[in-house]
């Protein structure tokens, strides 16, 4: 229920019962004289006055056995009342402003989620996309089996993470401007609470422009107030190691690419044959975007396969990902969303 409304209908209660009284306009009680009022001669009582000042009336009371048998009742009205001084040296009481109501559900855990706008861009494997969710609570982390420095042991095929089966939340429309084309994100009925639609295609390739920036902004939804800021938008990523040849799963493997400004590195580490990656351990680094970093080699030993395939001799690859992200994070009433861009592009080498 709103707050406002709550504090609004007490104060407007408090206000007419005042009014009321005051105006004499259906609140207050009739005069004496007006209409349905009795006489003295119905009642037995006739007005009286305090003639000399002295605070005691007497009322005439007809006893009713005869014309003029009546008795006389003193009766003392009392002193009258005094007003009370009003202490001036009290201070003020500041009751303050009361919040401003935005409709939106007090969270049982701090809202978590945002926008990513990301974009692939290895040659012949190009995707983009825009997705946006918003949950309570922190989103799903894969399984780590294992760890190597900053580098995570994935029991999962390419090191994806696993599905977000979270209850994902209203925050409204989401507009994102500057892109290559407009894109408005609406919340529609999902397997898991409410989804994201940008209305982009499975086949889009490309959705970055020119622009240094991006800017969102969230009408605000049930559990989610309206929102926006900006994000820079990290330059495109080169890899310039492995690049082909050969690499060992008992050595270090180096990665190369060209360094950026990117708040982190993501450095994803699989094995694929003919048929695509292969299940088993992957890898999933994080680093600074220094064009620079090295597997260490007991992560490499971890990875499935290597050497040649039977019976056609073709050796596993090893495909490495570099993806460079820039992020804003925007601290909302119910929780801290995240404005995100990635940009990625990969090379790979013979696993032997």
């Amino acid at each position: 229920m709103k707050t406002t409304t709550l504090i609004g209908s007490g104060f407007l209660a408090l206000a007419l019962s005042g009014l009321g009284c005051a105006s004499g306009g259906g609140g207050g009680r009739k005069d004496a004289s007006a209409d349905g009022a009795q006489s003295s001669a119905e009642t037995g009582f006739a007005p009286a006055a305090d003639a000399d000042g002295d605070g005691v009336i007497t009322i005439p009371f007809d006893t009713g056995t005869s014309p003029s048998d009546t008795v006389s009742i003193p009766f003392d009205l009392g002193a009258p009342p005094q007003d009370a001084p009003i202490d001036p040296g009290l201070p003020p009481v500041d009751l303050g402003t009361p919040p401003a109501d935005t409709g939106v559900l007090p969270p049982p855990q701090p809202v978590t989620g945002g926008l990513l706008v990301l974009q692939v861009e290895y040659p012949g494997k190009e995707v983009a996309s825009v997705a946006a969710r918003f949950r309570y609570g922190p989103p799903p982390q894969p399984t780590v089996t294992g760890t190597f420095g900053t580098c995570q042991v994935i029991p999962s095929t390419g090191g994806d993470a696993p599905p977000d089966t979270t209850t994902g939340i209203d925050a409204g429309t989401i507009v994102v401007k500057n892109l290559s084309q407009p894109v408005t994100l609406s919340p529609v009925p999902g397997a898991h609470g409410l989804d994201y639609q940008s209305g982009l295609p499975a086949s889009q390739k490309s959705i970055l422009s020119a622009q240094p920036k991006l800017l969102a902004s969230a009408t605000g939804g049930k559990n989610v107030p309206a929102f926006g800021g900006e994000v820079a938008v990290p330059g495109a990523v080169q890899v310039t190691k492995p690049s082909g040849g050969s690499v060992s799963k008992s050595s270090a493997l180096q990665v190369s690419w060209n360094a950026g400004q990117g708040d982190e590195v993501r450095i994803d580490v699989f094995v694929a044959d003919l048929d695509g990656p292969k299940s088993g351990n992957a890898l999933v680094c994080t680093t600074k975007d220094t064009g620079s970093f090295t597997v260490p080699s007991g992560a490499m030993k971890v990875l499935p396969g290597g050497g040649g395939g039977f019976p056609i001799p073709i050796s596993d690859l090893v495909i490495v990902g570099v993806t460079r992200i820039k992020a804003t994070e925007i601290a909302t009433e119910v929780g801290t969303v995240t404005l995100a861009v990635s940009r990625s592009n990969g090379a790979y080498a013979t696993l032997d």
